[in-house]
């Protein structure tokens, strides 16, 4: 397993995707620069889930790809 938060970039990418097309200036291109950037959003998203296909252990019966983030570091919450 490694360190990267992998369901949370497949989950944010595509909003990522979005907010760039919505900076994304109106001119001639615009068109075509929005469906380039939701095709490589799309490609992103699918080779995270790729990843993470790939890393799936069927024989491991407890969670995986977990990912822990401290909220309160005073109350050990996480």
């Amino acid at each position: 397993m490694t360190d990267i938060p992998l369901l949370s970039l497949t989950i944010f990418l595509p909003l990522l995707g979005a907010l760039v097309i919505l900076l994304i200036k109106e001119d001639e291109n615009s068109v075509n620069n929005i469906k380039k950037v939701a095709l490589w959003t799309s490609v992103g998203v699918f080779l995270l889930s790729l990843l993470i296909w790939l890393q799936f252990d069927s024989a491991n019966a407890g969670y995986q790809f977990e990912e822990k983030f401290r909220w309160f570091n005073d109350f050990n919450f996480y």
